[in-house]
């Protein structure tokens, strides 16, 4: 039934989706839904609405394996470069894309919920970066007296005009080799004041 309300929510919406739509989509009954998301109508949607989000936000983030070393890169370079081309391509997928958008639309309805999102997204990303930069600067590779800063600043060069253009534009598509030369000219930029 997650599943059927992730499709659902995100074809239409929170006001636009109902609780019929997801149970035909999950191929069970009404009553169904409302046995496992209780309360009023509008308060199955709702729950049923935290359960989904709270499931996409639980699943593993496809963690790339320079996660745990890059802070021992002995090429940073090469390594951001590989890095933020795999955390662009991760955080444009279209299906990421609509729930950004509709978590954004949604945030003033469902505020611990949006929190929640950013916790375990965006936060998250920066307290791995910034561990890198700690270890790089630590190390005498790169000079970054606020690896928190550098952090965010890496993150919002990587993402910036791809993930923007993306949340207004959802007909536009970046090809992967757009979205790499983003990512290669982020990390040349990021480089630049940090070497």
């Amino acid at each position: 039934m997650l599943d059927a309300a992730f499709e659902v929510f995100l074809q239409h919406g929170f006001e636009g989706a109902t609780l019929e739509q997801v149970a035909e989509h999950a191929g069970v009954s009404r009553q169904t839904v409302y046995a496992h998301f209780r309360g009023e109508e509008e308060g199955v949607k709702e729950t049923l609405f935290r359960a989904m989000v709270a499931e996409f936000v639980a699943q593993p983030d496809n963690a790339h394996p320079l996660s745990a070393s890059l802070g021992s890169s002995e090429d940073v370079e090469a390594d951001l470069r590989t890095y933020a081309r795999h955390h662009l391509q991760l955080v444009m997928r279209p299906e990421l894309l609509r729930l950004r958008r509709m978590m954004i639309g949604e945030a003033e309805r469902f505020p611990a919920l949006a929190d929640e999102w950013f916790t375990n997204g965006p936060e998250r990303s920066f307290e791995l970066f910034a561990g890198w930069f700690a270890e790089l600067h630590a190390r005498g590779t790169l000079t970054v007296p606020d690896p928190d800063v550098a952090a965010r600043t890496f993150n919002w060069l990587v993402l910036s005009t791809p993930l923007n253009e993306a949340m207004a534009r959802p007909y536009r598509t970046w090809t992967t080799a757009e979205l790499e030369e983003w990512a290669d000219e982020a990390v040349r930029v990021f480089l630049a004041g940090h070497r």
